[in-house]
């Protein structure tokens, strides 16, 4: 009795381990993707987008987002120098906010990037957006 439970968990054990192997096969690199929005000009209205831009990950793709990032550069507003700012990227209309655990995967389709003032106080500059990730083709 105790080879068979034996053996039946040895069994179970390599297909767990036979079964994560295969899913971890279904992703194959394509490329790295650095994608560059912007620029745009703050207004000091947060509703209305800065710039706009697309992504798209094609078909049988998907696209791991490791990082987003939404700022300005130093600029002089009434004759002061004002520092960098940060805003926000949103991806169809879905705000995103970077952080060092940023990982956001998009399945196949076009999405609208848009950057966005994180306030409504007025700090002029230039507004740039940058998303970078890796692009994956799904294979069976």
């Amino acid at each position: 009795m105790k080879k068979f439970k034996l053996t039946i968990l040895l069994f179970s054990g390599l297909l767990i381990i036979k079964s994560q192997n295969i899913a971890a096969q279904n992703l194959q690199f394509n490329q790295a993707v650095f994608n560059t929005y912007g620029p745009g000009n703050a207004d000091g209205n947060n509703a209305t987008p800065m710039f706009t831009g697309s992504l798209v990950v094609g078909p049988n793709q998907v696209l791991k987002i490791t990082y987003i990032n939404c700022s300005s550069d130093n600029s002089i507003v009434n004759g002061t120098l004002t520092q960098p700012q940060n805003g926000w990227l949103t991806i169809n209309s879905i705000a995103t906010i970077a952080n060092d655990d940023t990982e956001l995967w998009l399945p196949t389709g076009t999405y609208t990037i848009a950057g966005r003032e994180m306030s409504s106080v007025y700090n002029g500059g230039e507004y740039k957006g940058l998303i970078s990730g890796i692009l994956y083709d799904i294979v069976p």
